[in-house]
């Protein structure tokens, strides 16, 4: 199988639907298929997590609406790959929704399998615009069902979660939970637009009744302004803090904690994968609508939207979660019983299934 990854991804769309496209691409590659990505909107971040995968990227140039990018693939010499796949479910797309039947329609058309890794609910593009696309999957707890008019297969729910293979063989079952914790592991996105991770560390300085082990994400997406920051606020903090610079995975470092601080992107699925009990804080109301489903799991502390919460709160809420040794073990159970790894081989099942069923 030849699949073609269509996405975006720079400091300000987050890495995430990178992150999991390259977890795609690896089963892809695994089973003996060809992978190619292509993007409108790229950083230099972005590009090279691509090519320390290995991958051929394509950046299709000039940016223009979705209408206009249809002529663009017929010069990208991508004509011998049998299927696309679309992770485009964020807010350029949102203002382009109109464009999106006749997109979805083209790419069909050229690759003969259109693909679409959707969103939840409002953010869900199938729910929003009837398309031509063969198979919609919506990876997340209680995904609603699709509007009239999109005649795809569905793929709903966490068993279809798509997860890194070294994180996968880091996974240990059950996880364990120790009594006495104090390790804390800080890891707010790809590029922390919104500065969670100063918020953080606020919060940490005044838990003042314990010594505490921390270690912060510092993704190589960050601003250089924000990372020294960190790293200055670090240095002098009463606790001791080791920054993880731009780090490759985080599955060590999510086992190694006790708890984790989070903002509530894609990362709190691969927390839930390895067990990991978490507070997670969403940096917008979007995204805290979004997150509604998975706090409901009861995988997860769910502490709100950054803006309306104190660094006080934060530490109240860091305190009574490390204390509380059986709602950490709830959590951690939760999380492991919601998500089991296997979600990238289900779907790509499933596309293999239709690429053979054609006439």
């Amino acid at each position: 199988m030849r699949v073609v990854f269509r996405l975006d991804a720079d400091h300000r769309l987050g890495y995430g639907h990178l992150l999991r496209c390259l977890a795609l691409a690896g089963v892809v590659a695994r089973r003996g298929g060809q992978v190619a990505f292509v993007m409108v909107r790229a950083d230099p971040p972005a590009c090279t997590m691509i090519e320390a995968q290995g991958w051929p990227w394509t950046i299709l140039s000039p940016r223009g609406p979705y209408a206009s990018e249809v002529g663009l693939w017929k010069d990208a010499d991508l004509g011998l790959f049998d299927a696309v796949v679309l992770d485009i479910a964020h807010q350029r797309t949102f203002r382009q929704l109109d464009q999106i039947p006749f997109y979805v329609n083209s790419l069909r058309e050229h690759f003969g399998l259109v693909v679409l890794l959707d969103g939840l609910r409002e953010h869900a593009i199938a729910a929003r615009r009837p398309l031509m696309a063969d198979l919609v999957v919506m990876p997340y707890p209680d995904a609603d069902n699709l509007l009239p008019g999109t005649p795809a297969r569905r793929l709903a729910g966490p068993e279809y979660g798509v997860f890194p293979a070294e994180l996968l063989s880091q996974v240990v079952l059950p996880r364990p939970v120790r009594k006495a914790a104090n390790r804390l592991l800080v890891t707010c996105g790809g590029s922390d637009p919104t500065r969670l991770t100063l918020l953080c560390l606020e919060a940490l300085e005044k838990i003042a009744d314990r010594h505490l082990l921390v270690r912060i994400a510092v993704a190589a997406g960050f601003a250089p302004e924000l990372a020294d920051t960190i790293t200055t606020r670090a240095a002098a903090s009463r606790h001791q803090v080791d920054i993880l610079a731009a780090p490759k995975g985080l599955g060590t470092h999510m086992l190694w904690c006790d708890l984790a601080l989070t903002a509530t992107g894609l990362t709190k699925y691969e927390l839930a994968l390895t067990g990991t009990p978490s507070i997670q804080i969403s940096i917008d109301p979007t995204h805290h609508a979004v997150n509604g489903s998975f706090a409901a799991q009861g995988t997860a502390l769910n502490l709100g939207i950054q803006e309306s919460l104190s660094p006080a709160t934060l530490a109240d809420a860091i305190c009574r979660t490390l204390d509380d040794v059986t709602q950490r073990q709830t959590m951690s159970r939760k999380g492991q019983t919601l998500v089991d790894g296997r979600g990238a081989d289900r779907i790509l099942d499933e596309m293999e299934a239709l690429i053979l069923a054609r006439p």
